[in-house]
């Protein structure tokens, strides 16, 4: 049992080491280009339409939801969600958020 413990180990050393961090980097290249830089070449766009001002009715009442607020209610579920995961992965495991350096 404690070679095949060594023999995953040495497996998962090599993948996230070098294979994985290399096929991010190498995806993350190929699809920059394939897209001709989009991430660069929209970024002023993105920010005129975060900052853009939100329709307001006849009434004077704001209609519907401003880009910048589906952003940030965007982000926040899922910083939420990931927070309360780590927690309830915690406490099913005995731990206080102090004793696993993945909680805190």
């Amino acid at each position: 049992m404690d070679r095949f413990l060594e023999l995953l180990n040495t497996v998962n050393d090599f993948m996230w080491t070098y294979f994985l961090i290399g096929l991010v980097m190498v995806t993350g290249i190929y699809f920059t280009f394939s897209t001709k830089f989009v991430q660069f070449t929209y970024i002023k766009e993105m920010f005129r339409l975060i900052t853009e001002k939100p329709k307001v009715g006849k009434d004077g009442e704001q209609k519907g939801v401003s880009a910048f607020q589906a952003f940030t209610i965007s982000a926040a579920s899922r910083v939420g969600t990931g927070h309360n995961c780590r927690g309830c992965y915690c406490d099913c495991n005995g731990w206080t958020w102090s004793q696993y350096s993945g909680c805190g």
